[in-house]
């Protein structure tokens, strides 16, 4: 009998929902793995980016990312930066560009074999952009926090990265087909969203963040980030941020906890909604789009790669993907 006999299926209120039927929400969260990688490589097509507002050792996109890694990493790959790199801005920029431009295409219209070994190298590049592109997204980046934190973890901030969640969902797409039964009672392909919203709402406790520099400095940091004409918006989130920290950061917390208790308690249709405008709410005023409209936004930033990663949620909470869909 073949495998796929062997299948275990179970029902939701969605349809019938087994290995082989998640199919198409695989293949629907392939395209949009391969979709963010291909905006990322026509933003690094920019041309601010072939300058040394990509390359500058100090305020550049890259100097930057670089002096929030930990001090052993930091002078290991500043030397190499300054030695390699800087020099040949132009020439690093547009391979980045080439790379990821490449895995974008190879997850959109390549064939399973294909996709496998571009969703292989997704892992790679994406870990190494999170490190060296991302700053490890600011972990180990010096503040006056102290406390548990020793950089500003935040995902008002685009924490955990970009990048990492892009490893991350190649890594789910890498998992055997066992692993994609959706209606199990706990599936890390469904259930991913949920947890990691949950330990956003615990790393969003960190003292910082209760203080008006944690909290207006969030804010205020994505002025030129949005068009003069919308970036008015922020100025009175700004301003209330600044007056009551304490209560900004309790409805953060709050919020982002209580995405991922509704997506985990099985109440997908209300959780994702909540995710999804939580998400669009980081995205505008806490990310200002993630900088895609300034010129040296390197990536949409974490928003779009989270909303990436609740495909098989909505999928299931929809009712797509059911056995006889693939």
């Amino acid at each position: 009998m073949p495998a796929e006999s062997y299948e275990v299926k179970a029902e939701t209120p969605g349809g019938t929902y087994g290995p082989g039927a998640a199919s198409s929400v695989r293949r629907w969260m392939t395209l949009g793995l391969g979709a963010l990688w291909v905006i990322d490589g026509l933003l690094q097509l920019q041309p601010r980016m072939f300058s040394l507002f990509f390359a500058n050792s100090v305020n550049g996109v890259l100097g930057n990312a670089l002096q929030s890694l930990p001090p052993p990493l930091y002078f290991a790959s500043i030397n190499f930066f300054l030695r390699y790199m800087a020099p040949q801005a132009a020439f690093w920029n547009a391979s980045v560009a080439a790379i990821q431009l490449a895995l974008g295409f190879l997850l959109i219209r390549g064939g399973e074999r294909v996709r496998r070994v571009a969703l292989a190298a997704s892992v790679v590049w994406g870990l190494t952009v999170w490190v060296f592109g991302e700053g490890m997204a600011g972990l180990f980046a010096a503040t006056m926090s102290g406390g548990v934190f020793p950089g500003t973890p935040s995902i008002m901030n685009g924490f955990p990265g970009a990048a990492l969640v892009y490893a991350f969902a190649a890594l789910l797409l890498l998992l055997p087909r066992g692993s994609w039964n959706l209606a199990g009672r706990f599936s890390i392909v469904r259930d991913a969203p949920a947890v990691l919203f949950l330990l956003l709402a615990a790393v969003q406790a960190a003292p910082l963040m209760w203080t008006t520099f944690g909290q207006s400095s969030i804010f205020a940091a994505n002025i030129e980030s949005l068009p003069s004409q919308a970036s008015y918006t922020l100025v009175p989130i700004i301003r209330f941020a600044g007056a009551h920290p304490v209560l900004c950061n309790a409805a953060e917390v709050t919020i982002t906890f209580l995405a991922g208790v509704v997506l985990l308690v099985r109440r997908p249709r209300l959780g994702y909604a909540l995710a999804l405008a939580w998400l669009g709410f980081i995205w505008w005023f806490g990310l200002g789009l993630g900088g895609t409209l300034t010129g040296l936004g390197t990536d949409p930033n974490t928003p779009p790669a989270i909303a990436l990663l609740m495909i098989p949620i909505i999928s299931v909470s929809r009712g797509h993907g059911r056995e006889g869909e693939t």
